[in-house]
């Protein structure tokens, strides 16, 4: 595991519980997470600039549907603070396994709330853990 998966998944873990505690992610948290992906650049792998910056057409993709869906149903989809989560985990996976993270990340929420509010991080949280190192191994 890498320097950067090891500095996500502690993100992962404080954005996930102070979700769970406030409905909330702080943009300082995202923030930190994004900066976080810089560190892909020091990876031996890293192909190019191009390729890092497609990590964010998943989220813009999601914030798109989200804004028509919320204009036709009258209700929000995702929080502000899901899609900004989305766009970070973009720039640390890319865009494929970003949207299998959305894709499982929505199925654990499926299962496990039965409410209609919810917050939504920890489950991309262990999604992304889960596709992280699917990924890498």
């Amino acid at each position: 595991m890498t320097i950067r998966l090891g500095i996500l998944i502690v993100l992962l873990i404080i954005i996930s519980v102070t979700d769970l505690r406030t409905m909330k992610i702080p943009d300082y948290l995202i923030i930190i997470t994004a900066a976080a992906s810089l560190l892909r650049f020091l990876e031996p792998e890293e192909a190019s600039l191009l390729q890092y910056l497609s990590g964010l057409i998943p989220s813009i993709a999601i914030f798109i549907l989200s804004v028509i869906l919320k204009h036709l149903t009258h209700h929000r989809l995702l929080g502000g603070g899901d899609i900004k989560l989305i766009a970070a985990l973009g720039l640390h996976l890319g865009p494929y396994p970003t949207l299998l993270t959305v894709l499982l990340a929505s199925i654990l929420a499926i299962i496990i709330y039965r409410k209609r509010h919810f917050p939504f991080a920890p489950m991309l949280s262990l999604a992304a853990v889960v596709i992280a190192f699917v990924y890498t191994i």
